[in-house]
């Protein structure tokens, strides 16, 4: 038995996840804890169900949810949806800075910094 053999199979919160695809070869592997194809060890990445994704995903959907990352559950890879097992530190809503001088510099009309400082660990 395999190890992915051994993870729940999703719920319904999952229900826009296909499973897992190589971003080198394409193989496709189910939800597991893995992040290494099987077949050429290049990096697995989340392969979503675009039609699930299309039916299901809204703008007003996005634009009604908390103001926090959770506003984009739904394109998230979560795999519960039990809120006590969302964790938030306040990421997120930061805000963008003009910087003039900078887009001067640039021969920019314009540029827009995001100051990502503002996250609570600061490292984002």
């Amino acid at each position: 038995m395999s190890l992915t053999d051994r993870v729940a199979p999703p719920d319904r919160a999952t229900v826009n996840v296909a499973g897992l695809r190589c971003r080198e070869c394409g193989a496709t592997e189910p939800v597991g804890p893995v992040n290494v194809c099987g077949c050429c060890f290049g990096p697995l990445e989340i392969a979503y169900d675009d039609a699930a994704v299309a039916a299901t995903v809204t703008r007003a959907r996005i634009e009604a949810g908390p103001r926090s990352m959770w506003r984009y559950a739904d394109l998230l890879p979560v795999l519960s949806e039990d809120l006590t097992l969302r964790v938030d530190l306040g990421t997120g809503w930061t805000p963008l800075r003009p910087a003039p001088r900078l887009a001067a510099a640039l021969g920019l009309g314009e540029l827009w910094l995001k100051d990502d400082t503002r996250n609570p660990s600061g490292s984002f």
